[in-house]
């Protein structure tokens, strides 16, 4: 098998995963939606909430993926800028609120479990909504930081950089070269010697 059959088979499979990702969480959302007595389960809430992530999963991440890896797109990672970035950020916003969905039907059956006759009083409808908005906005909240975090990183390096270059100039070059300030480091590849 050459190397385009191949491409066409993990295409036609990413594809697949994609089709039934998307097909089945419908499903389950319209199961939701149909029948009421589900909707009165706290377990239920969780799993709605865990379906809408790998719904919104499925239609933005996945396909996203897919053209980022397939190599019928070759030049995506080169000629897009955000493409690669974008699709990081959703796959760990998706994937990370889908473990965490898991994690809160975990927990509620463990409280079912533990205290069976207390269940009702501690996990009220009300508060299964709270925990889920909580986990939205907790993964909104760490990515802000996270980014706001890591442009300041950038900016202070930047500042250290120029201030160092600056400095360590000879003292004849009066003013920074334009070059400096905006060149990028290379890494080199030393040979070893024998």
């Amino acid at each position: 098998m050459d190397a385009s059959t191949l491409d066409d088979i993990k295409t036609a499979t990413i594809s697949l995963v994609i089709i039934m990702n998307i097909t089945l969480n419908v499903l389950l959302i319209a199961v939701i939606g149909r029948y009421p007595q589900l909707r009165e389960d706290r377990t239920t809430l969780f799993m709605f909430s865990l379906t809408l992530s790998d719904l919104a999963n499925g239609c933005t991440a996945m396909p996203i993926s897919a053209a980022v890896c397939s190599s019928a797109t070759p030049n995506v990672r080169t000629t897009s800028r955000y493409l690669p970035k974008t699709h990081a950020f959703l796959l760990t916003w998706f994937c990370v609120t889908s473990l965490q969905s898991l994690c809160c039907v975990a927990m509620c059956k463990m409280v079912a479990i533990t205290t069976p006759l207390r269940y009702e009083q501690i996990l009220t409808r009300t508060r299964c909504y709270y925990i889920i908005c909580a986990l939205v906005g907790e993964r909104i909240m760490l990515d802000v930081v996270s980014r706001l975090y890591s442009a300041v990183f950038m900016f202070s390096l930047t500042l250290f950089d120029l201030a160092n270059g600056c400095a360590a100039m000879p003292i004849s070059a009066a003013v920074c070269p334009s070059s400096y300030m905006t060149r990028v480091p290379t890494f080199r590849r030393y040979k070893r010697s024998p």
